[in-house]
């Protein structure tokens, strides 16, 4: 009897350290992942901060997202690589190999993420950004666009963004989707710190300009306030 209480002992210590082991080992390429990405935390947070991100902070980051990926993965992660490719293709001369190659490295990398979590409305949104940066107002940036658009309309921080890809897009939008991008603008003038940011988007682009004027025009008193801040921040 004694025996077979410490064999039995011995078996659930045994299957204890098989357990630990097995969670050690699943949980260490994510601890190593994490690692090895801890330069890029600085960049992200700049992005996200919509600071504009020097050509080098962004090789960091893809560098560092690259290590990270060859020991764990996720969608988020993907998507990170997919956006800083994305910006630093934007700083690259026109037509440029360079460019080219990063342009078709962030549509992968993106695509990649969605793949892993395709309920993400600011991936759909960088992707349908990358894809007009490839082939202008493309059907994949505008499948995309739409796939974004309608899965979180009214999302604050992505509505400056969704009136310049509506711009980019109107000719290929519905009604329905014109009145969407409307509703952005007029989202975007209403939300905190919205109007000085929407204002300065704005006043080197004349169409835009317009359509936010067309979004306020049912309201005199905020069509007049963007004029005068316009005016000002033209000066």
């Amino acid at each position: 009897m004694v025996n077979v209480l410490i064999l039995k002992k011995l078996m659930v210590s045994f299957l204890s350290l098989v357990a630990g082991a097995s969670l050690i080992g699943l949980g260490a390429p994510r601890m190593i992942a994490a690692f090895v990405m801890f330069p890029s935390g600085p960049v992200i947070k700049k992005i996200q901060a919509l600071q504009p991100a020097e050509p080098e902070e962004l090789e960091t980051l893809i560098a560092s997202q690259k290590r990270g990926l060859s020991w764990s993965e996720s969608g988020s992660m993907w998507m990170d690589l997919g956006l800083a490719q994305s910006l630093l293709a934007k700083k690259k001369k026109h037509d440029s190999p360079e460019r080219i190659q990063l342009v078709d490295d962030a549509i992968l990398s993106l695509r990649t993420g969605l793949e892993m979590s395709p309920l993400s409305p600011f991936a759909w949104m960088r992707l349908a950004s990358v894809e007009l940066l490839k082939a202008g107002p493309s059907p994949a940036a505008m499948s995309a666009f739409r796939l974004g658009l309608n899965m979180a309309p009214y999302e604050p921080y992505l509505a400056i963004a969704r009136i310049y890809m509506g711009m980019a897009l109107w000719s290929d939008l519905q009604p329905d989707e014109r009145r969407l991008i409307l509703q952005q603008a007029r989202y975007a003038w209403n939300y905190r710190n919205g109007k000085k940011r929407l204002v300065e988007f704005v006043k080197n682009r004349p169409n835009h300009a317009n359509l936010v004027r067309a979004a306020l025009i049912r309201t005199p008193k905020k069509l007049a306030a963007f004029e005068d801040l316009l005016k000002i921040l033209s000066k």
